[in-house]
């Protein structure tokens, strides 16, 4: 996928970004990998695991062709059944997320119906508002903050944060919750800013997850034009 990482002429600050319209999106669009979040790493819990060499170099020699070649079928095998299950959730009338909803054809930005929940067969139904048109569109928007006729009040307490609160159409945040299954397998997200000047920024990172219960945050690689808000400190 391009993105569109050159600098504006004047630079976008992200101290100032709760003050300014924003909006956040996240998108599924490529499987779960393992990573170590250089944003908060200390209190994500995600730490890389360190192996001896000489044990990686045994377990490699006590594998034979065969077991690569089991291993290889049973990996393209979960793979069908992954990608039979996601076919059948857009088929069923039932997507877990907008990308899901631009796959199936409806690539009209706005609110629409997903299915959240471990499975297929559970879960809820959940009222989003779907980017269509932002790179490459199938963006699940998580928050937006702009001018409205009705300013939400974001100073919630935890509970409020955990379900979510404001107009889907307005300015509202989705819910920890409903972040945390949406991104259970792991997905984009994307920060839109515009400053008072009517500048505009983004900020793009690969991979992101939210962990249950105390919704700790993974996050990690950055590209875009408003500096790296979760870069470790030097």
């Amino acid at each position: 996928m391009h993105v569109n990482t050159q600098a504006s002429n004047h630079s976008i600050s992200w101290k100032n970004w709760s003050e300014i319209p924003t909006t956040l999106a996240i998108k599924e669009d490529m499987p779960y990998s393992d990573f170590s979040s250089p944003c908060l790493s200390e209190y994500s819990g995600s730490k890389p695991i360190e192996k001896d060499e000489k044990d990686d170099k045994d377990d490699k020699n006590d594998k034979d062709d065969k077991n690569d070649k089991d291993d290889k079928n049973d990996k393209d095998d979960k793979d069908k059944d992954n990608k039979d299950k996601d076919d059948k959730i857009v088929k069923d009338g039932k997507p877990k997320d907008c990308s899901d909803i631009l796959a199936s054809g409806r690539n009209k930005s706005g609110i629409y119906t997903i299915w959240t929940g471990e499975s297929p067969t559970t879960g809820k139904q959940l009222r989003v508002y779907c980017d269509m048109e932002t790179d490459d569109g199938g963006w699940t928007v998580i928050q937006r903050r702009g001018k409205f006729p009705v300013q939400q009040d974001f100073y919630k307490d935890w509970e409020s944060y955990k379900n979510g609160f404001g107009n889907v159409s307005e300015e509202f945040w989705l819910g920890n919750e409903n972040i945390r299954v949406l991104c259970r397998e792991g997905c984009k997200i994307r920060f839109d800013l515009v400053e008072k000047r009517g500048e505009k920024g983004f900020a793009l990172y690969q991979n992101f997850t939210l962990s249950s219960g105390n919704y700790r945050i993974d996050i990690s690689g950055y590209s875009g034009n408003v500096g790296d808000a979760c870069e470790d400190p030097k």
